[in-house]
């Protein structure tokens, strides 16, 4: 995962929503979200087939992670280092790695709590963990409304990140209810999942890149960090995957799609998935 925005408890129908890209080569092996077997309880997931891992994981009792790697060459372990795809798995656990731990992983920015309280409700509670850095606490609660993570720290402003988070916000003031005249929805107004997916694909398939004045100092040659820029990235080597939108209603009522890219940035299928999180399942 490369790129993610969040809203928590933004929304009295949709408690979270998160919208999200995964940026990879396209030469490594991937398998679709779906419902992995053999496991309990049920796990909501896309896997990578090279290291068995993933980016993105809800089970059905409701706990939720999610991972995108630093883009930082001075965080890069090496092939000797595991891989950080294990780490969303494990999260769903409730093993999180202690700061000792984490350090042998190349870069990377976790997401990770439960959407359920002890009765079941729908309840977010994320915590934030990265090991980019000694200046920042290796873990925090993250705070109710929008937040945006790309592959620096948490809410820092890159380019593609902020616009996300805008688009998000826009997609917020559109179902949540603007005043009489402005064009959104009244209050209190039931809002469909796909009226929710069709808002997020298009913020989530923006090819647009950050002006030259905009772009990270990440490292990479420019070319690159001009590509990367955008919130989805299309060349025949290295770009987005994958797009996924995760909402969560009031209920308990989990809706998680995901759509599949080709190199040439067309749509290659469609996964749509809905279950009812309980922590009985």
């Amino acid at each position: 995962m490369c790129l993610a925005a969040i809203a928590i408890h933004a929304h009295p129908q949709w408690p979270l929503l998160v919208l999200a890209n995964r940026d990879e080569f396209h030469q490594r092996p991937s398998a679709p979200l779906h419902v992995w077997p053999n496991t309990h309880p049920p796990l909501l997931a896309g896997k990578d087939l090279q290291s068995a891992g993933s980016w993105l994981c809800v089970d059905a009792c409701g706990n939720f992670a999610l991972l995108t790697n630093v883009r930082n060459s001075g965080l890069i372990r090496g092939e000797s280092a595991p891989s950080r795809g294990q780490l969303v798995l494990d999260a769903l656990r409730g093993k999180i790695p202690t700061p000792q731990q984490a350090s042998i992983y190349s870069g990377f920015n976790l997401l990770a709590g439960q959407l359920l309280d002890a009765h079941g409700q729908a309840q977010v509670r994320l915590r934030y963990y990265t090991n980019q850095t000694a200046s920042l606490p290796f873990g925090w609660s993250l705070t109710h409304g929008l937040h945006a993570l790309s592959n620096g720290a948490l809410n820092e402003p890159w380019p593609k990140a902020q616009r996300l988070k805008h688009d998000l916000d826009h997609i917020l003031k559109q179902v949540c209810g603007a005043k009489s005249g402005e064009g959104g929805s009244s209050p209190g107004k039931t809002v469909d999942a796909m009226t929710l997916e069709a808002m997020a694909f298009e913020a989530l398939g923006s090819t647009t890149q950050a002006k030259d004045e905009e772009l990270p100092d990440t490292g990479v040659p420019y070319e690159w960090e001009k590509m990367l820029s955008a919130a989805k990235i299309v060349s025949p080597l290295y770009g987005t995957r994958t797009s996924a939108l995760v909402a969560l209603r009031s209920d308990g009522r989990l809706y998680f799609t995901e759509w599949t890219y080709a190199p040439s940035g067309d749509v290659a299928g469609t996964v749509r998935l809905q279950h009812q999180l309980s922590h009985t399942a």
